[in-house]
């Protein structure tokens, strides 16, 4: 006699993980069958509640993966929303996963891979913005709309006096598996860092974990999420220590993120962990991949991961001049590079910073791993509207999170302390092959260390051009520019939407 099951336990997702950015237009998903069901409803819907349905497909016999046969489409939008019920049989369950909100990477990719994390922390599918003042202790989060986004702020979190607390931000991913991304705030004076869970009305203003680090060992100095590093379906987190130069990989589970860490990395000397950034799924193999820099030493190490977790030992190391401060600032993962039939490869590739020496390089990765030489150095420009002189600290930051000119491929912003942030458009030929589309974008009146901070934000009005935020965070301001097909370039351009923090609190050092 036959089982039967009123209504099947919907399968747990596994990839693309909620608010990466995915590589194709024909994505992969994938599951993991709930016992007592044989197969997977999939929906890809418009919208987070699922009342407009873009393709639905059925997958049966088993299956744990399936790629849709139905393109994704930019039109209206390129932010779309994955779930999947349980089957028995021919029978689908009514009862659905969380919808995992995904971002198109314009084009299709040779690879079928997705990364990052838009900070979307009530996935409503626009980008929100977290912006750090650590002389003060807080984080302010801004909130997105059709709209954009407003001066004033959605929310504030504050951390104990004199920590330091706001000196890192950044997304943790869906570390939960409900669909919502969480928030990680550094605090390296009291070598902690904060956790925030997002849910439909934002984040609370209590943190739901507190990662602690060894004393005196600058814990928190740099965050980020990690991507998936065991391919369990739940983002993970690294923190770095570079006093102690160590970094520390937190795993995500459906708990949230665990309150010790699954790996140690170490170093001797130089810094390490002074930066730390996811680096993807650099050779699209299911599992996310991270750098972390040692500007003191001028090199930053690649490690992969694995069912097993990261590995404790670098694949890949990179290495900058001597004295560079190479490593002193890492980019999240990208896709930069692609042909001229088809736009963006598929592959992540990812930015760092060298602003002793006034450059910026961009490695990519591939179906082997990663490139050991840079395939783009990027100067500053010194014609047009930007100046002929060389600004001080170029690379100082660095960013390739979003497709600022919605073509098809990440764009490269550099920021220097000197007032200017600079743009390289990317096409076919990469960062900067855009041509007439490479300059720079001065510091509104007022603003000190402008561009002593950066991050491509996402869309934070729902459309296809991704927007970026620059920090001052000597005058305690912080600017947003909206996207648009001709970019950023030019003295004309004005920031949209113009934050300020208390005087003197750093507002505006780091930003999400």
């Amino acid at each position: 006699m036959g089982q039967c099951i009123a209504t099947p336990v919907p399968p747990q997702q596994i990839a693309p993980l909620s608010t990466t950015t995915i590589s194709s237009l024909n994505p992969t998903f994938r599951w993991i069958l709930a016992p007592m069901t044989d197969g997977a409803l999939l929906q890809i819907c418009n919208d987070p509640a699922c009342t407009t349905i873009f393709t639905s497909q059925m997958f049966t016999a088993g299956a744990t993966s399936g790629t849709i046969t139905t393109p994704l489409s930019r039109t209206p939008s390129y932010i779309y929303y994955w779930r999947v019920a349980g089957m028995v049989g021919a029978t689908a369950g009514t009862v659905f996963s969380p919808a995992f909100r995904i971002t198109i990477n314009y084009g299709t990719g040779t690879a079928n891979s997705s990364w990052g994390s838009h900070l979307d922390l009530d996935r409503d599918g626009f980008a929100d913005m977290a912006v750090g003042a650590p002389a003060a202790a807080t984080t302010t989060l801004f909130h997105g709309s059709a709209t954009g986004s407003t001066s004033a702020p959605w929310l504030t979190l504050s951390g104990v006096a004199g920590s330091g607390f706001g000196t890192s931000v950044s997304s943790a991913g869906d570390a939960n598996g409900n669909g919502f991304p969480e928030l990680i705030v550094g605090a390296p004076a009291v070598n902690s860092a904060y956790v925030y869970v997002g849910s439909a009305t934002g984040v609370s203003a209590t943190a739901t974990r507190t990662l602690s680090g060894p004393s005196g060992s600058g814990f928190g100095t740099s965050v980020s999420t990690a991507g998936d590093v065991n391919g369990d379906g739940y983002a993970d987190v690294i923190v770095g220590a570079p006093t102690a130069n160590a970094a520390y990989v937190y795993l995500g589970s459906a708990t949230g993120i665990a309150g010790t860490p699954a790996t140690t990395l170490t170093r001797a000397g130089g810094a390490f962990g002074q930066t730390v950034a996811s680096a993807g799924d650099v050779d699209a193999d299911g599992f996310g991949d991270v750098v972390v820099g040692a500007p003191g030493a001028g090199v930053v190490l690649f490690y992969r991961g694995s069912t097993g977790g990261l590995a404790t030992t670098a694949t890949t190391t990179l290495t900058g001049s001597a004295g560079s401060n190479f490593g002193i600032s890492l980019s999240g993962p990208c896709d930069t590079i692609g042909t001229a039939s088809m736009p963006a490869d598929g592959y992540t590739d990812f930015v760092i910073g060298s602003p002793s020496t006034g450059q910026a390089m961009v490695y990519a990765g591939s179906a082997t791993g990663l490139t050991v030489t840079p395939t783009t150095t990027l100067a500053p420009v010194r014609s047009g509207a930007c100046p002929t002189t060389l600004p001080t600290n170029f690379g100082i930051a660095v960013d390739c999170s979003s497709d600022i000119d919605g073509n098809g491929y990440a764009d490269v912003h550099v920021g220097s302390d000197g007032g200017f942030v600079y743009e390289f458009l990317s096409n076919n030929s990469g960062p900067g092959g855009r041509a007439g589309w490479s300059g720079c974008f001065f510091a509104p009146a007022g603003a000190t260390q402008f561009g002593y901070s950066l991050h491509g934000t996402g869309p934070i009005d729902g459309n296809q051009f991704g927007e970026i935020y620059v920090g001052a965070p000597g005058s305690s301001a912080g600017y947003l520019f909206l996207g648009a097909s001709a970019g950023l370039n030019g003295t004309t351009t004005a920031p949209t939407v113009t934050m300020t923090g208390a005087a003197g609190s750093g507002f505006g050092r780091a930003v999400y």
